[in-house]
């Protein structure tokens, strides 16, 4: 019974490892995705400004 309860305890770490990923990669492409937004704006910005 002792192993069972170790299976357990791994299965629920690897998912919150599964879902700690997921949230990286999520903030990940959010932040890439703003790069390029600011990449393609700041340009026309500066254009506005002079």
């Amino acid at each position: 019974m002792a192993g069972l309860r170790d299976v357990g305890v791994s299965l629920k770490s690897k998912t919150v490892r599964s879902i700690r990923l997921a949230e990286l990669l999520v903030a990940q492409l959010c932040t890439y995705s703003m790069l390029s937004a600011l990449c393609f704006a700041y340009p026309l910005y500066l254009f506005d400004r002079s």
